[in-house]
């Protein structure tokens, strides 16, 4: 209800093995006929490798994790592989690959690293790539102390306002510069053979021409996602089949 236009560009950083992208953030973007990027190294954090509570979720073979096989069949079984894509890097990578590519973001849900200061760099880098009138929210802020603390400098930093959804879930909304909510782009002010986009939370005038490139190379990306969750298919597919053979 906080959030207005289209959810197009979702963000989960943190996914682990996809509970939250395969039950929220998918099925909420297929029905806002946008798409989710999943962002994870997929490899753990500190608490996975270090403590007893998800040692066994880590799925380690060999001394490698096994978690982004285990997310792919997750996306799989729930049928959204045509909306879920997953992004394998660090999270501070990726929220700079994302800024290069001027991609602009409706939503991001926050649940990665969960040591001191890990998620203030987090909401810096991310809260830049929202659009106007777009969320930021996570998870965890009354279950670790370090959560909290970097949300709550972020928010007083910035001079934002924090909403808690629940004592564990926060949310922050990126306010339009005028302070009003955001509203789906118009055209005003816009000469013939000129449209508006939204490029890195700012409107802009692009010739029209120009627009139908920008509009090929985000549809290029697009494919690229696709042949990247295509190629980790097949290769859980081959795991999957190996294992059988073994036990034949």
């Amino acid at each position: 209800e906080k959030i207005k236009g289209p959810l197009r560009l979702i963000l989960e950083v943190g996914t682990f093995l996809g509970s939250g992208a395969v039950h929220t953030w998918g099925p909420l973007a297929r029905r806002s006929g946008g798409l989710l990027l999943c962002i994870d190294t997929w490899q753990g954090d500190i608490n996975m490798r270090l403590g007893g509570r998800f040692r066994d979720s880590v799925l380690l073979r060999h001394g490698i994790p096994r978690m982004a096989s285990r997310f792919l069949e997750r996306v799989m079984e729930a049928n959204l592989t045509e909306v879920i894509f997953p992004l394998a890097m660090p999270s501070l990578t990726a929220a700079r690959l994302l800024a290069v590519t001027a991609w602009t973001i409706d939503l991001v849900y926050i649940d990665a690293a969960h040591e001191l200061g890990e998620t203030l760099v987090e909401l810096h880098l991310y809260y830049t790539l929202l659009r106007p009138g777009g969320l930021v929210l996570g998870d965890d802020y009354n279950l670790f102390s370090a959560v909290k603390h970097d949300v709550d400098l972020f928010c007083k930093c910035q001079q934002l306002n924090l909403t808690l959804v629940t004592p564990s879930t926060w949310l922050i909304q990126k306010p339009e510069a005028n302070g009003a909510l955001f509203h789906p782009i118009s055209a005003p002010n816009v000469t013939a053979g000129e449209e508006q986009i939204m490029v890195g939370g700012q409107r802009k005038a692009v010739a029209t021409d120009g627009l139908q490139a920008i509009k090929q190379q985000q549809n290029l990306r697009k494919l690229k996602y696709k042949l990247e969750v295509v190629k980790m298919q097949a290769r859980v597919l081959k795991t999957n089949l190996e294992r059988e053979l073994k036990k034949k």
